[in-house]
């Protein structure tokens, strides 16, 4: 006798990290920095903390990264528009810098 499952009847499995974190959200956090390799801050840990516990039930990654985002530009005094646009030179600028070919570039001083 051969056993035959409808596929349509199979419910996919999907791990939200979020939901299994709610309880210890710590678990994100320590999820988000071996993600991006390296340690947060103590203020960004914090800050972090504070948007996964106002998220609603339910609240997905996708939900996570949208709310930092308005948070961070929120922060930086700019819009959301504004943050997204900026956020691939902040980024390539970072690697420049990280990456130490392009070091003498960061040596001056700021003028800003």
């Amino acid at each position: 006798m051969t056993l035959k499952i409808d596929p349509s009847a199979v419910q996919p499995f999907k791990f939200n990290p979020l939901e299994a974190g709610r309880a210890e959200p710590e678990f994100i956090v320590q999820l988000l920095e071996q993600f991006a390799g390296t340690k947060l801050s103590a203020e960004k840990k914090t800050s972090i903390l504070t948007v996964i516990s106002e998220l609603p039930e339910g609240a997905g990654m996708r939900d996570l990264y949208e709310a930092i985002k308005v948070q961070e530009a929120a922060s930086l005094g700019v819009t959301v528009e504004l943050y997204e646009a900026l956020s691939p030179v902040l980024e390539a600028l970072q690697r420049m810098l990280a990456r130490g070919d392009h070091g003498a570039l960061f040596e001056q001083p700021a003028d800003v």
